[in-house]
Protein backbone atom coordinates (compact mmCIF):
# COMPACT_ATOMS: atom_id res chain seq x y z
CA UNK A 1 0.00 0.00 0.00
CA UNK A 2 1.55 3.47 -1.18
CA UNK A 3 1.90 5.68 1.59
CA UNK A 4 0.68 9.01 1.99
CA UNK A 5 2.54 12.17 1.23
CA UNK A 6 3.96 13.94 4.14
CA UNK A 7 2.86 16.68 3.14
CA UNK A 8 -0.06 16.92 0.04
CA UNK A 9 -1.07 21.47 -0.77
CA UNK A 10 -3.45 21.40 -3.56
CA UNK A 11 -4.23 24.71 -4.79
CA UNK A 12 -3.58 26.82 -1.96
CA UNK A 13 -4.70 30.43 -1.86
CA UNK A 14 -4.33 33.52 0.52
CA UNK A 15 -5.29 36.58 0.44
CA UNK A 16 -4.66 39.78 1.67
CA UNK A 17 -8.29 41.49 1.05
CA UNK A 18 -10.83 39.86 -0.89
CA UNK A 19 -9.64 39.82 -4.28
CA UNK A 20 -5.43 40.86 -3.70
CA UNK A 21 -4.06 37.21 -3.47
CA UNK A 22 -0.78 36.96 -1.53
CA UNK A 23 -0.14 33.61 -3.40
CA UNK A 24 -3.04 31.30 -5.46
CA UNK A 25 -2.89 28.68 -7.19
CA UNK A 26 0.10 26.56 -5.08
CA UNK A 27 0.44 23.00 -5.23
CA UNK A 28 2.89 20.55 -4.82
CA UNK A 29 3.46 17.10 -2.42
CA UNK A 30 6.61 16.24 0.01
CA UNK A 31 7.40 12.87 0.59
CA UNK A 32 7.61 11.72 3.76
CA UNK A 33 11.64 11.98 5.25
CA UNK A 34 11.93 14.40 2.02
CA UNK A 35 13.78 17.43 3.14
CA UNK A 36 12.68 20.57 1.09
CA UNK A 37 13.86 24.19 1.01
CA UNK A 38 11.05 27.00 -0.13
CA UNK A 39 12.83 29.79 -1.81
CA UNK A 40 11.16 33.18 -3.02
CA UNK A 41 11.55 36.89 -2.90
CA UNK A 42 9.73 38.54 0.29
CA UNK A 43 6.73 39.03 0.88
CA UNK A 44 5.68 36.66 -1.51
CA UNK A 45 4.31 34.77 1.28
CA UNK A 46 6.46 31.81 2.81
CA UNK A 47 6.17 31.74 6.12
CA UNK A 48 2.31 32.73 5.25
CA UNK A 49 2.46 29.21 3.63
CA UNK A 50 3.96 27.28 6.70
CA UNK A 51 2.03 28.86 9.35
CA UNK A 52 -1.22 27.38 7.15
CA UNK A 53 0.44 23.85 6.15
CA UNK A 54 0.72 23.91 10.53
CA UNK A 55 -3.01 24.55 10.89
CA UNK A 56 -2.25 27.93 12.49
CA UNK A 57 -3.97 30.22 9.89
CA UNK A 58 -6.68 29.10 7.26
CA UNK A 59 -6.40 29.55 3.78
CA UNK A 60 -8.93 31.14 1.05
CA UNK A 61 -8.88 28.64 -1.15
CA UNK A 62 -7.58 24.78 -1.71
CA UNK A 63 -7.06 22.12 0.51
CA UNK A 64 -3.94 21.45 2.78
CA UNK A 65 -3.62 17.60 3.54
CA UNK A 66 -0.62 16.67 6.50
CA UNK A 67 -0.17 13.03 7.08
CA UNK A 68 -3.25 12.03 5.86
CA UNK A 69 -5.36 14.27 7.43
CA UNK A 70 -7.11 17.57 5.95
CA UNK A 71 -6.39 20.32 8.18
CA UNK A 72 -9.69 21.52 7.43
CA UNK A 73 -11.63 18.45 8.23
CA UNK A 74 -10.01 18.50 11.55
CA UNK A 75 -11.60 20.96 14.99
CA UNK A 76 -9.24 23.65 16.64
CA UNK A 77 -8.24 20.67 19.19
CA UNK A 78 -7.78 18.43 16.74
CA UNK A 79 -5.19 20.42 15.22
CA UNK A 80 -3.56 21.62 18.16
CA UNK A 81 -2.93 18.00 19.02
CA UNK A 82 -1.84 17.51 15.94
CA UNK A 83 1.45 20.37 16.39
CA UNK A 84 1.90 19.06 19.94
CA UNK A 85 2.27 15.23 19.03
CA UNK A 86 3.60 15.63 14.65
CA UNK A 87 5.07 19.01 14.25
CA UNK A 88 8.57 20.36 15.21
CA UNK A 89 9.67 23.85 14.87
CA UNK A 90 12.35 26.19 14.46
CA UNK A 91 12.61 29.97 14.07
CA UNK A 92 14.59 32.59 13.21
CA UNK A 93 14.34 34.25 16.45
CA UNK A 94 15.20 31.25 18.53
CA UNK A 95 12.03 32.15 20.88
CA UNK A 96 13.71 30.35 23.81
CA UNK A 97 11.92 30.75 27.10
CA UNK A 98 14.38 33.31 28.60
CA UNK A 99 13.75 32.09 32.13
CA UNK A 100 14.31 28.59 31.41
CA UNK A 101 17.51 26.67 30.87
CA UNK A 102 18.31 25.46 27.87
CA UNK A 103 17.37 21.48 28.98
CA UNK A 104 13.71 23.05 30.52
CA UNK A 105 13.09 25.43 26.80
CA UNK A 106 14.11 21.49 25.30
CA UNK A 107 11.71 19.83 27.73
CA UNK A 108 8.36 21.94 26.85
CA UNK A 109 7.14 19.64 23.64
CA UNK A 110 7.63 16.60 25.72
CA UNK A 111 5.40 18.34 28.89
CA UNK A 112 2.89 19.71 26.24
CA UNK A 113 2.39 16.46 24.76
CA UNK A 114 1.72 15.09 28.45
CA UNK A 115 5.40 13.00 29.13
CA UNK A 116 6.51 12.76 32.81
CA UNK A 117 8.89 15.35 33.50
CA UNK A 118 11.68 12.31 34.22
CA UNK A 119 11.05 11.54 30.67
CA UNK A 120 11.05 14.76 29.27
CA UNK A 121 14.24 15.47 30.63
CA UNK A 122 15.68 12.13 29.79
CA UNK A 123 14.64 13.13 26.19
CA UNK A 124 15.96 16.83 26.04
CA UNK A 125 19.36 15.84 27.52
CA UNK A 126 19.63 13.38 24.85
CA UNK A 127 18.93 15.81 22.16
CA UNK A 128 21.42 18.38 23.84
CA UNK A 129 24.16 15.77 24.16
CA UNK A 130 23.49 14.68 20.27
CA UNK A 131 23.89 18.81 18.91
CA UNK A 132 26.83 19.65 21.34
CA UNK A 133 25.34 21.02 23.85
CA UNK A 134 24.96 18.64 26.91
CA UNK A 135 27.86 20.60 29.12
CA UNK A 136 25.38 23.81 28.40
CA UNK A 137 22.02 22.25 29.92
CA UNK A 138 21.26 24.37 32.76
CA UNK A 139 22.62 27.61 30.98
CA UNK A 140 20.54 30.32 30.26
CA UNK A 141 19.52 31.55 26.81
CA UNK A 142 20.96 34.86 27.66
CA UNK A 143 24.71 33.36 28.41
CA UNK A 144 24.55 31.06 24.89
CA UNK A 145 25.77 32.18 22.01
CA UNK A 146 23.51 32.55 18.85
CA UNK A 147 24.76 29.29 17.51
CA UNK A 148 23.99 27.59 20.28
CA UNK A 149 20.71 28.91 21.34
CA UNK A 150 19.63 27.41 17.45
CA UNK A 151 21.38 24.60 18.72
CA UNK A 152 18.60 24.41 21.59
CA UNK A 153 15.95 25.50 19.21
CA UNK A 154 16.62 22.25 16.82
CA UNK A 155 16.52 20.58 20.11
CA UNK A 156 13.87 21.58 21.18
CA UNK A 157 11.79 20.88 17.37
CA UNK A 158 12.99 17.31 17.61
CA UNK A 159 12.65 15.76 20.94
CA UNK A 160 9.49 14.73 20.85
CA UNK A 161 10.13 12.79 17.64
CA UNK A 162 7.72 14.50 15.28
CA UNK A 163 6.90 13.92 11.56
CA UNK A 164 7.09 16.91 10.42
CA UNK A 165 9.32 19.83 11.09
CA UNK A 166 8.80 23.33 9.72
CA UNK A 167 12.05 26.07 10.13
CA UNK A 168 11.17 29.67 8.79
CA UNK A 169 14.71 31.38 8.45
CA UNK A 170 16.49 29.12 10.84
CA UNK A 171 19.60 30.70 10.31
CA UNK A 172 19.13 34.18 9.35
CA UNK A 173 20.19 35.76 12.95
CA UNK A 174 23.43 33.80 12.42
CA UNK A 175 26.92 34.00 11.13
CA UNK A 176 27.50 32.30 7.52
CA UNK A 177 29.75 29.69 9.15
CA UNK A 178 27.64 28.86 12.06
CA UNK A 179 24.39 28.84 10.02
CA UNK A 180 26.15 26.59 7.85
CA UNK A 181 26.80 24.47 10.94
CA UNK A 182 23.45 24.97 12.33
CA UNK A 183 21.69 23.72 9.59
CA UNK A 184 24.31 20.67 8.85
CA UNK A 185 23.04 19.48 12.56
CA UNK A 186 19.27 20.34 11.41
CA UNK A 187 19.12 18.27 8.66
CA UNK A 188 21.36 15.59 10.10
CA UNK A 189 19.35 15.28 12.75
CA UNK A 190 16.02 15.06 10.85
CA UNK A 191 17.27 12.28 8.90
CA UNK A 192 18.26 10.83 12.00
CA UNK A 193 14.66 10.87 12.98
CA UNK A 194 13.24 10.11 9.30
CA UNK A 195 11.36 13.54 9.97
CA UNK A 196 10.14 15.44 7.03
CA UNK A 197 11.66 18.71 6.81
CA UNK A 198 10.59 21.99 5.30
CA UNK A 199 12.52 25.21 5.70
CA UNK A 200 11.47 28.46 4.62
CA UNK A 201 14.98 30.62 3.17
CA UNK A 202 16.51 32.94 1.36
CA UNK A 203 20.27 31.47 1.54
CA UNK A 204 20.80 29.06 -1.92
CA UNK A 205 23.86 27.74 0.01
CA UNK A 206 21.14 26.11 2.71
CA UNK A 207 18.69 24.92 0.26
CA UNK A 208 21.54 23.37 -1.41
CA UNK A 209 21.91 21.09 1.66
CA UNK A 210 18.58 19.44 1.04
CA UNK A 211 16.72 16.93 -0.95
CA UNK A 212 14.95 19.75 -3.57
CA UNK A 213 13.89 23.11 -4.14
CA UNK A 214 11.12 25.37 -4.62
CA UNK A 215 10.77 28.51 -5.11
CA UNK A 216 7.01 30.38 -4.16
CA UNK A 217 5.74 33.15 -6.33
CA UNK A 218 2.51 34.44 -6.28
CA UNK A 219 0.91 32.52 -9.63
CA UNK A 220 2.41 28.93 -7.82
CA UNK A 221 5.10 26.93 -6.83
CA UNK A 222 7.36 25.61 -9.90
CA UNK A 223 10.83 24.39 -10.93
CA UNK A 224 13.73 26.29 -12.65
CA UNK A 225 15.50 25.20 -15.39
CA UNK A 226 18.49 24.60 -13.47
CA UNK A 227 17.43 23.17 -10.92
CA UNK A 228 19.70 25.41 -8.73
CA UNK A 229 17.01 27.90 -8.06
CA UNK A 230 14.35 24.94 -7.29
CA UNK A 231 10.67 24.21 -8.30
CA UNK A 232 8.34 27.45 -8.42
CA UNK A 233 5.09 26.96 -6.75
Amino acid sequence: MEAHPAIDVRKLGRAFTPGAWLFQGLSFQQAPGEQVALLGESGVGKSTLLNILAGLEPPDQGEVVILGQSLAALTEPQRLALRRSQIGFVFQAFHLLPHLSALQNVMVPCLLKGDPPAQAAEAAMHWLDRLGLGHRSQALPSTLSGGEQQRVAVARALVHRPALVFADEPTGNLDPVTAHQVLEALSEACRSVTATLLMVTHSLRAAALLDRQLVVRADGVHPSPDGASGQVL
